[in-house]
């Protein structure tokens, strides 16, 4: 038995209202009908069961929305006047909360079911994408197109070019997530620093704040949990600037503020191979002194 999990209540039809197997066709419409009423799914299924109805479909919905299974897939209903049509389609009784005066209105919830058990059956049968042309030759097909019938129905009809639409939306694979920028990315957790996360990926803070200024804002020494670094491509950046410093030279940029503040500064000297209590050492005793111009900071 192949139905639908969306299947609320499965009704089987009388067995002299369908027919046993697909003639080896696959399964490659959808033929949505009307009931011209406001027929339960309980109802729609006790009219199949009468075994002089020679008619039934597939499936039924509601104007509430609950789905009967009458025929299983795997069959063909006699729902479309066209055994060729049917070999081929899934077809779907829908219920009416309107007459004749409302050219057959269907409920909003009926339409939406509608749609889900399409999507689905879709899913299963692996088609793709369905096209509604108004002709036999697509694969949303109307009863009308098979026989001099109102069926299915003025609204239902108008409404075809729509659900087609929505189960096409649904079925559509969903677009490919944006590539990530060629090193990938990195998400700040609580107690990173731009030094910390530059240490654990091999390169620079002054790099990764270049990369990252749209994130970061003005102020490297902030970043927050959550946040989201571009990383640098490695395989194409330059090893990291290994310049040839002295102690000195270190003091001089550290008491001009090149290294930013703790924990920044002492990141950055000690990633430049500086032993960082050392140089500090030196920039009190510096300070102590009065000495904050270039030449006149010297070690001690």
């Amino acid at each position: 038995m192949a139905y639908s999990p969306l299947t609320d209540k499965i009704i089987p039809a009388h067995a002299s209202n369908y027919s046993v197997g697909r003639s080896g066709q696959k399964v490659i419409k959808i033929t949505p009908h009307h009931v011209a009423g406001n027929l339960s799914i309980e109802t729609i299924g006790a009219l199949f069961q009468n075994p002089t109805r020679a008619a039934s479909s597939n499936y039924g919905i509601g104007s509430d929305g609950r789905i009967g299974g009458y025929v299983d897939e795997d069959n063909r209903a006699w729902t479309s006047s066209s055994a060729t049509n049917d070999r081929q389609a899934i077809t779907i009784e829908v219920a009416n909360d309107g007459g004749a005066d409302t050219s057959w209105h269907v409920s909003d919830k009926a339409i939406d079911a509608l749609v889900s058990l399409c999507v689905d059956i879709c899913r299963r049968h692996n088609i793709k994408s369905l096209v509604y042309d108004g002709t036999p030759n697509g694969t949303v097909t109307r009863h009308n197109m098979f026989a001099a019938t109102a069926c299915p129905g003025g609204y239902l009809q108008s409404r075809l070019p729509y659900i087609t639409d929505e189960i096409n939306k649904q079925l559509a694979p969903p677009p490919p997530k944006p590539e990530p920028p060629a090193g990938g990315t990195y998400t700040v957790k609580k107690g990173d620093n731009l030094s910390k996360i530059a240490k654990k990926f091999d390169t620079t803070w002054q790099i990764l704040y270049e990369l990252n200024k749209d994130v970061i804002g003005s102020d490297p020494n902030i970043i927050y949990a959550g946040q989201v670094l571009r990383l640098p491509d490695n395989s194409g950046t330059p090893e990291k600037p290994q310049p040839e410093m002295t102690l000195l030279e270190v003091v001089r940029r550290t008491m001009r503020g090149e290294y930013g503040n703790l924990p920044e500064r002492k990141a950055a000297i000690e990633e430049l191979g500086f032993d960082y209590a050392e140089v500090q050492r030196q920039v009190n005793i510096n300070a102590k002194y009065g000495n904050w111009n270039w030449d006149s900071i010297k070690l001690y």
